[in-house]
């Protein structure tokens, strides 16, 4: 199945007991509260709503501020060449900055940051492009890294380390970001 074939999202699933955890962090500002990632492919069974039957080991509906997915949290995306759902939630068993599991509601919708081509991120780049001859020009992502690479060592050796510096952020994160998802 090709990037542009993704499955239309009409339901937030819930992930499977064999969905792939991963952690993750927050990069929408210097807290990086702590985040956890349920990945698994599209068209394999989702998750239920009995505590046996899902990731979370919990009965839905749940209560009031109990485990849940929002829209939000919910993407489709290319992993190994094959759709895969991700749901990222607040990681609740996280022992720094958001005990429990609390979040902003910008972290609350890191999955949505993911490349999808039928949501908002589909006019990101789909590679680096560096300029040669007047002219940005796509290259792999060995060669930008490489050309980044030299370019801050070049900087460092003849102007000292204090020469250089760089700012991170996510505000604009459509726009250069990496496509390869979760």
């Amino acid at each position: 199945m090709s990037i542009l074939d993704y499955v239309d999202e009409d339901k937030t699933p819930l992930p499977p007991k064999n969905a792939e955890v991963l952690t993750t962090c927050c990069d929408y500002c210097i807290v990086a509260c702590g985040y956890k990632i349920y990945r698994w492919p599209v068209g394999a069974a989702d998750g239920g709503p009995k505590a046996s039957q899902n990731a979370f080991n919990v009965d839905f509906p749940t209560g009031a501020l109990q485990a849940w997915v929002a829209p939000t949290q919910h993407n489709v995306v290319m992993h190994k060449g094959k759709p895969h759902n991700v749901v990222v939630i607040p990681d609740k068993d996280s022992k720094a900055v958001n005990f429990g599991g609390d979040s902003s509601i910008r972290g609350g919708c890191i999955a949505q940051k993911v490349y999808n081509p039928k949501k908002p991120t589909k006019d990101r780049l789909q590679s680096p492009l560096i300029r040669i001859n007047g002219t940005l020009q796509p290259v792999s992502w060995d060669t930008a890294l490489d050309v980044a690479a030299e370019l801050i060592d070049h900087t460092v050796r003849k102007h000292g380390a204090n020469a250089y510096a760089m700012k991170m952020y996510s505000y604009a994160a459509s726009h250069g970001e990496r496509s390869e998802g979760w």
